[in-house]
């Protein structure tokens, strides 16, 4: 229960625009988020995309965005963060397939 309260704290200060809660909570998840990404990314593609590179533009929308973000329900941030993180895998794997 004590991760779940840190990261609400760190959530609410994050919007409120305080730059190292933000970083600490993008960090908090990052492991996740890597594993998560790289079971996605279709075996062909594995040499030229990478999880780091996904979660790299990620979390550069995730810091111009957090002013707008609104929990809503256990976990939210870490939805949140993932379907960005997804749809930009979706992207780089369209602009893959369309380089070819």
């Amino acid at each position: 229960m004590v991760e779940k309260s840190t990261d609400h704290h760190l959530l609410e200060r994050a919007i409120e625009g305080e730059v190292v809660a933000l970083e600490q909570l993008l960090w908090s998840h990052y492991d996740r988020l890597q594993r998560r990404i790289q079971r996605k990314i279709p075996a062909g593609m594995r040499g030229a995309l990478s999880a780091e590179d996904i979660l790299q533009t990620t979390f550069v929308d995730a810091w111009k965005n957090i002013s707008s973000f609104s929990p809503q329900g256990d976990d939210a941030f870490y939805r949140w963060i993932a379907t960005i993180a997804e749809r930009k895998l979706t992207d780089r794997i369209r602009a893959q397939g369309a380089a070819k």
